[in-house]
């Protein structure tokens, strides 16, 4: 009698320990959804406590099949002894909120087969996200069975990394992670807060004092210290000193010292001294130092430097503006360097390769030139347009020096750019004579070539000359004379002779009037 009492003592105490070794089958077959099998396996043991294995074994508590397609999951659930339990539930469209779903499921579906099981096991999740309801249910919960407690916030039990974590995606390790999303967390320094795994999930509302880390962040997230982010930004961060945003964000993310980032912004981001952006912007960037983006489609400024490798839209800098790849307005205080631009450079120097646009600035550089440079010192293998410049080299463009005499000044000396179909010219000249009537002027045209026949080219430009006198005594002394004038050139070789006819307009300085007809005539060299 004794050795049968000690026998069923021995057989009470073990059993807790030979029921919690009993492993559950999970098998699941993906329907289209492309489900990680080993991730809901993994997750499903840490919400039931209990082994989980892939393939039948005798000893298995039970059996369950998961069939999980684009939409929805379908559960059944074999006993030991034979019976069965099904349900069903539509899965939420965000994709970070499935795995949540799956497990919710699993969990309720096992424990529902008995009350004695259910005390065996771990406390289920709380009910899952809005917009998943349940389509079938099947068995009811046990009238025996205790309610589940809920568990207090921050004191959930932490979850082991991920095996091979290290070889996924930064996206795809934030999608499997992800738990059930909180409307608010308060933070003093990550983990210390209401949510000690604010980390893995995604927060509506994170309030903090030195640093804040969330899941995800959909909503409001203010920190006088740091705010960091490992999945996507959908709404506002707000922090005192820097923002660390490991993925794409539509919104707005401001700090006061700097930020780094990665993925889309859709939105705007700035900081007091940088904003470091490893994807792609379409909105602003804005910092007190240096900006820099993959590819921008919107605005870039900051006060030193902004970078980015292609940028449609403006960049505007204090100092150097860069881009490989520029498609609009490029601006800076002292260098803006483009691959290629198609747009409007504005600064001291410009640089550039193939340019399909303007650039503007006491000195412009660049390959093949569909448009204008405009400064004091043009170069440039080939312009297709106008270069505006007293010096300009032009490799593969026609450039005469000119000499002539007209009824404004003579002699005249300049120097003539041919770019195809426009042309510029730079000249100084003087009116010799008495000094009261002793004149010197200094101007350019801008002009177009109107077409060729053998050797006679016809053209016209607008010629201005800025015109002095050489008499203290006139009051108003300075003189601006505009010309539009006609010319045909006969071209021998090296050398061409000219001659055109044309109205002056002369302004005085005292904003008087004359008109009088322009005739000018000259020789080209080269």
């Amino acid at each position: 009698m004794r050795c049968a009492v000690f026998a069923l003592l021995a057989i009470l105490t073990t059993w807790p320990a030979f029921a919690e070794s009993a492993p559950l089958v999970v098998v699941v077959e993906d329907g289209g959804a492309r489900a990680d099998a080993v991730a809901v396996r993994r997750e499903i043991e840490r919400e039931l406590g209990v082994p989980v294995v892939d393939a039948t074994t005798g000893a298995a508590r039970g059996t369950l099949l998961l069939s999980i397609d684009s939409r929805s999951v379908h559960a059944r659930y074999t006993a030991s002894d034979g019976r069965e339990l099904t349900r069903a539930v539509d899965l939420p469209r965000d994709p970070l909120q499935r795995l949540d779903v799956i497990v919710w499921l699993a969990g309720n579906l096992v424990r529902d087969e008995a009350s004695d099981m259910a005390a065996a096991l771990k406390p289920p999740k709380p009910v899952p996200p809005a917009g998943s309801p349940v389509s079938e249910p099947v068995a009811e919960p046990q009238p025996d069975a205790a309610p589940a407690p809920k568990p207090e916030p921050g004191h959930e039990p932490e979850s082991e990394p991920e095996r091979g974590a290290e070889t996924q995606t930064a996206p795809q390790r934030r999608r499997l992670e992800l738990r059930a999303p909180i409307l608010a967390n308060l933070s003093l320094f990550h983990p210390i807060a209401l949510y000690r795994d604010s980390h893995r999930r995604r927060v509506h509302l994170e309030l903090g004092l030195a640093y804040s880390r969330v899941g995800e962040l959909s909503g409001v997230a203010l920190n006088a210290g740091a705010v960091r982010s490992d999945g996507t930004l959908q709404g506002a961060v707000f922090a005192g000193l820097f923002t660390l945003l490991d993925d794409g964000a539509d919104g707005v993310a401001a700090s006061g010292l700097f930020s780094r980032a990665g993925g889309l912004l859709r939105g705007a981001e700035a900081a007091g001294i940088f904003v470091w952006r490893s994807g792609n912007v379409q909105g602003a960037q804005g910092a007190g130092i240096a900006v820099h983006a993959h590819d921008v489609t919107g605005a870039q400024a900051a006060g030193i430097v902004a970078s980015a490798r292609r940028a449609t839209g403006a960049q505007a800098v204090g100092l150097v503006a860069r881009a490989e790849a520029l498609a609009g307005i490029q601006m800076s205080g002292i260098t803006n360097v483009a691959g290629t631009l198609a747009g409007l450079q504005v600064s001291l120097v410009n640089v550039a390769g193939d340019v399909s646009g303007t650039q503007v600035g006491l000195v412009n550089i660049g390959r093949r030139v569909s448009g204008a440079q405009v400064g004091l010192v043009n170069r440039a293998e080939h312009v297709r347009g106008l270069s505006l410049a007293p010096v300009s080299v032009l490799s593969d463009n026609r450039t005469q020096a000119v000499i002539w005499a007209d009824s404004v000044l003579a002699p005249n000396v300049g120097v003539r750019y041919g770019t195809e179909v426009l042309y510029s010219l730079f000249s100084v000249g003087i009116r010799p004579g008495p000094r009261e009537e002793r004149l010197f002027g200094a101007g350019g045209a801008v002009g177009i070539e109107l077409g060729r026949v053998g050797p006679v080219a016809a053209s016209a430009d607008v010629f201005y000359r800025y015109l002095l006198p050489d008499f203290e005594g006139e009051p108003y002394r300075d003189q601006h004379s505009t010309v539009l004038r006609g010319l045909a050139a006969w071209e021998l070789g090296t050398v061409g002779l000219f001659a055109g006819l044309g109205a002056e307009s002369r302004v005085q300085g005292d904003n008087s009037h004359r008109f009088r007809p322009y005739a000018a005539a000259g020789v080209t060299v080269f």
